[in-house]
Protein backbone atom coordinates (compact mmCIF):
# COMPACT_ATOMS: atom_id res chain seq x y z
CA UNK A 1 0.00 0.00 0.00
CA UNK A 2 1.67 3.20 -1.16
CA UNK A 3 1.27 6.38 0.87
CA UNK A 4 0.38 9.63 -0.81
CA UNK A 5 2.88 12.47 -1.04
CA UNK A 6 2.96 14.75 1.99
CA UNK A 7 0.98 17.95 1.53
CA UNK A 8 1.30 20.67 4.18
CA UNK A 9 -2.02 22.15 3.05
CA UNK A 10 -3.89 18.97 3.98
CA UNK A 11 -2.76 18.85 7.60
CA UNK A 12 -4.76 19.74 10.69
CA UNK A 13 -3.36 20.12 14.20
CA UNK A 14 -6.21 19.79 16.67
CA UNK A 15 -5.31 16.51 18.38
CA UNK A 16 -4.08 16.74 21.98
CA UNK A 17 -3.57 13.92 24.50
CA UNK A 18 -2.32 13.71 28.08
CA UNK A 19 0.28 10.99 28.69
CA UNK A 20 2.32 10.68 31.89
CA UNK A 21 0.96 14.04 33.01
CA UNK A 22 2.22 15.78 29.86
CA UNK A 23 0.31 17.21 26.90
CA UNK A 24 1.20 15.79 23.50
CA UNK A 25 -0.02 17.31 20.23
CA UNK A 26 -0.33 15.67 16.84
CA UNK A 27 -1.07 16.67 13.28
CA UNK A 28 -3.32 14.55 11.12
CA UNK A 29 -3.54 14.50 7.33
CA UNK A 30 -6.97 15.16 5.88
CA UNK A 31 -7.92 12.31 3.59
CA UNK A 32 -10.92 10.62 2.10
CA UNK A 33 -9.00 7.37 1.71
CA UNK A 34 -10.22 4.76 4.19
CA UNK A 35 -7.01 2.74 4.00
CA UNK A 36 -4.60 5.63 4.38
CA UNK A 37 -4.01 4.40 7.89
CA UNK A 38 -0.94 6.46 8.76
CA UNK A 39 -2.75 9.75 8.24
CA UNK A 40 -4.80 9.86 11.46
CA UNK A 41 -4.48 9.08 15.16
CA UNK A 42 -6.32 5.81 15.81
CA UNK A 43 -7.88 5.10 19.19
CA UNK A 44 -5.86 1.91 19.63
CA UNK A 45 -2.65 3.96 19.91
CA UNK A 46 -4.09 5.78 22.92
CA UNK A 47 -5.50 2.55 24.42
CA UNK A 48 -2.09 0.89 24.29
CA UNK A 49 -0.18 3.96 25.52
CA UNK A 50 -2.44 4.18 28.57
CA UNK A 51 -2.25 0.42 29.18
CA UNK A 52 1.55 0.56 29.15
CA UNK A 53 1.47 3.56 31.50
CA UNK A 54 -0.74 1.64 33.96
CA UNK A 55 1.29 -1.60 33.77
CA UNK A 56 4.86 -0.40 33.29
CA UNK A 57 6.31 -3.05 35.57
CA UNK A 58 4.77 -5.90 33.60
CA UNK A 59 6.54 -4.79 30.42
CA UNK A 60 10.00 -4.11 31.83
CA UNK A 61 9.55 -0.34 31.91
CA UNK A 62 10.52 0.13 35.56
CA UNK A 63 13.91 -1.58 35.65
CA UNK A 64 17.12 -1.51 33.66
CA UNK A 65 18.46 1.23 31.45
CA UNK A 66 19.32 1.85 27.84
CA UNK A 67 16.55 -0.41 26.55
CA UNK A 68 15.44 -0.05 22.94
CA UNK A 69 11.88 0.17 21.66
CA UNK A 70 10.46 -0.02 18.13
CA UNK A 71 7.00 1.15 17.07
CA UNK A 72 5.98 -0.71 13.90
CA UNK A 73 3.52 1.22 11.74
CA UNK A 74 3.80 4.31 13.94
CA UNK A 75 1.42 6.42 11.85
CA UNK A 76 1.12 9.87 13.43
CA UNK A 77 3.41 8.80 16.28
CA UNK A 78 1.21 8.92 19.39
CA UNK A 79 2.28 5.52 20.75
CA UNK A 80 6.02 5.87 20.14
CA UNK A 81 6.17 9.46 21.37
CA UNK A 82 4.25 8.46 24.51
CA UNK A 83 6.81 5.78 25.31
CA UNK A 84 9.56 8.40 25.36
CA UNK A 85 7.78 9.94 28.36
CA UNK A 86 6.56 6.78 30.11
CA UNK A 87 9.96 5.33 30.97
CA UNK A 88 12.67 7.99 30.55
CA UNK A 89 15.09 6.25 32.92
CA UNK A 90 14.67 2.86 31.25
CA UNK A 91 14.26 3.44 27.52
CA UNK A 92 17.36 4.77 25.86
CA UNK A 93 15.81 5.01 22.41
CA UNK A 94 12.45 4.70 20.67
CA UNK A 95 12.45 4.10 16.91
CA UNK A 96 9.19 5.06 15.18
CA UNK A 97 8.77 3.34 11.82
CA UNK A 98 6.38 3.45 8.89
CA UNK A 99 6.29 3.42 5.10
CA UNK A 100 8.58 5.99 3.47
CA UNK A 101 5.63 8.08 2.27
CA UNK A 102 4.30 8.41 5.82
CA UNK A 103 7.55 9.65 7.33
CA UNK A 104 7.20 13.43 6.68
CA UNK A 105 4.02 13.62 8.79
CA UNK A 106 5.52 11.33 11.42
CA UNK A 107 8.69 13.43 11.61
CA UNK A 108 6.60 16.59 11.87
CA UNK A 109 4.85 15.19 14.95
CA UNK A 110 8.04 13.87 16.53
CA UNK A 111 9.82 17.20 15.98
CA UNK A 112 6.89 19.20 17.37
CA UNK A 113 6.70 17.15 20.57
CA UNK A 114 10.49 17.04 20.77
CA UNK A 115 10.59 20.84 20.97
CA UNK A 116 8.15 20.75 23.88
CA UNK A 117 9.50 17.67 25.71
CA UNK A 118 13.21 16.96 26.04
CA UNK A 119 12.51 13.26 26.61
CA UNK A 120 11.09 12.96 23.12
CA UNK A 121 13.93 14.95 21.56
CA UNK A 122 16.56 12.78 23.27
CA UNK A 123 15.04 9.37 22.51
CA UNK A 124 12.83 9.41 19.41
CA UNK A 125 14.08 8.69 15.90
CA UNK A 126 12.09 8.07 12.71
CA UNK A 127 13.07 5.32 10.27
CA UNK A 128 11.46 3.61 7.25
CA UNK A 129 10.12 0.09 7.61
CA UNK A 130 8.19 -1.72 4.94
CA UNK A 131 6.71 -4.87 6.47
CA UNK A 132 8.29 -7.97 5.05
CA UNK A 133 11.56 -6.22 4.14
CA UNK A 134 14.44 -7.95 5.89
CA UNK A 135 16.75 -5.21 4.64
CA UNK A 136 14.68 -2.50 6.35
CA UNK A 137 14.55 -4.54 9.56
CA UNK A 138 18.31 -5.16 9.58
CA UNK A 139 18.97 -1.42 9.15
CA UNK A 140 17.22 -0.83 12.50
CA UNK A 141 19.86 -2.99 14.25
CA UNK A 142 17.62 -5.52 16.02
CA UNK A 143 16.78 -7.08 18.36
CA UNK A 144 14.65 -4.65 20.36
CA UNK A 145 13.69 -5.05 24.01
CA UNK A 146 10.15 -3.80 23.39
CA UNK A 147 8.18 -3.74 20.14
CA UNK A 148 4.77 -2.08 19.97
CA UNK A 149 2.14 -1.52 17.32
CA UNK A 150 -1.42 -0.20 17.10
CA UNK A 151 -4.04 -1.00 14.49
CA UNK A 152 -1.55 -3.08 12.53
CA UNK A 153 -3.87 -6.02 11.75
CA UNK A 154 -6.53 -4.91 9.30
CA UNK A 155 -5.88 -6.73 6.01
CA UNK A 156 -5.20 -10.41 5.41
CA UNK A 157 -2.48 -9.77 2.83
CA UNK A 158 -0.52 -7.70 5.37
CA UNK A 159 -0.43 -10.42 8.06
CA UNK A 160 2.55 -12.41 6.82
CA UNK A 161 4.71 -9.36 5.99
CA UNK A 162 4.00 -7.98 9.47
CA UNK A 163 5.02 -11.27 11.08
CA UNK A 164 8.19 -11.40 8.98
CA UNK A 165 9.16 -7.98 10.34
CA UNK A 166 8.23 -8.79 13.94
CA UNK A 167 10.34 -11.96 13.75
CA UNK A 168 13.29 -10.06 12.27
CA UNK A 169 13.13 -7.31 14.90
CA UNK A 170 12.92 -9.58 17.96
CA UNK A 171 14.54 -12.43 19.83
CA UNK A 172 13.48 -14.53 22.83
CA UNK A 173 14.15 -11.62 25.20
CA UNK A 174 11.88 -9.22 23.32
CA UNK A 175 8.40 -8.24 24.44
CA UNK A 176 5.91 -7.48 21.66
CA UNK A 177 2.61 -5.75 22.45
CA UNK A 178 -0.02 -4.99 19.80
CA UNK A 179 -3.39 -3.26 20.15
CA UNK A 180 -5.95 -3.81 17.41
CA UNK A 181 -9.61 -3.41 16.65
CA UNK A 182 -11.20 -6.48 15.13
CA UNK A 183 -12.57 -4.60 12.14
CA UNK A 184 -11.42 -7.55 9.97
CA UNK A 185 -12.08 -10.82 11.79
CA UNK A 186 -10.45 -12.89 9.06
CA UNK A 187 -7.19 -10.93 9.29
CA UNK A 188 -7.15 -11.20 13.08
CA UNK A 189 -7.79 -14.96 12.99
CA UNK A 190 -5.09 -15.41 10.34
CA UNK A 191 -2.57 -13.49 12.47
CA UNK A 192 -3.26 -15.60 15.56
CA UNK A 193 -3.12 -18.88 13.62
CA UNK A 194 0.01 -17.95 11.64
CA UNK A 195 2.10 -16.40 14.43
CA UNK A 196 3.24 -19.78 15.90
CA UNK A 197 4.86 -20.70 12.56
CA UNK A 198 7.12 -17.66 13.07
CA UNK A 199 8.06 -18.87 16.57
CA UNK A 200 5.61 -16.68 18.48
CA UNK A 201 3.37 -17.50 21.40
CA UNK A 202 0.32 -15.22 21.44
CA UNK A 203 -1.85 -14.32 24.41
CA UNK A 204 -4.65 -11.79 24.74
CA UNK A 205 -4.31 -9.47 27.72
CA UNK A 206 -7.29 -9.16 30.10
CA UNK A 207 -9.44 -6.05 30.18
CA UNK A 208 -8.46 -5.42 33.82
CA UNK A 209 -5.07 -4.29 32.53
CA UNK A 210 -6.66 -1.48 30.50
CA UNK A 211 -6.60 2.05 31.87
CA UNK A 212 -10.40 2.12 31.45
CA UNK A 213 -11.77 -1.44 31.05
CA UNK A 214 -15.29 -0.16 30.36
CA UNK A 215 -14.36 1.74 27.20
CA UNK A 216 -12.97 0.66 23.87
CA UNK A 217 -14.87 -2.63 23.99
CA UNK A 218 -13.70 -3.53 20.49
CA UNK A 219 -9.99 -3.12 21.25
CA UNK A 220 -7.84 -6.18 21.77
CA UNK A 221 -4.32 -6.13 23.20
CA UNK A 222 -2.06 -9.07 22.42
CA UNK A 223 1.36 -9.94 23.76
CA UNK A 224 3.75 -11.99 21.66
CA UNK A 225 6.89 -13.75 22.83
CA UNK A 226 9.42 -16.14 21.33
CA UNK A 227 10.63 -19.35 22.87
CA UNK A 228 14.16 -19.35 24.23
CA UNK A 229 16.52 -21.12 21.76
CA UNK A 230 17.33 -24.65 22.83
CA UNK A 231 21.06 -23.96 23.21
CA UNK A 232 20.40 -20.92 25.42
CA UNK A 233 17.90 -22.86 27.52
CA UNK A 234 20.41 -25.64 28.10
CA UNK A 235 23.07 -23.13 29.14
CA UNK A 236 20.72 -21.57 31.69
CA UNK A 237 19.98 -25.01 33.11
CA UNK A 238 23.65 -25.91 33.64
Amino acid sequence: MAAKAFDEHKVRSNMSFEIAGEQLRFHERLSQEEWETGSKVWSTALVLALLLEKNKGKFGLTRGEGKRCCDVGAGCGLLGVSLCLLAPDVLGSVVLTDLPGQLPLLRKNVDQNGMEHSGVQQRATVQPLTWGSLEDAAALEPPFDLIVGSDVIFREDFVEPLLVSLAALSDHRSTIVLCVEERNEAAHALFVSTAPSFGFKVKQLPKKMYADPETHEFSRVMQLSKKRPAAAAEKVGE
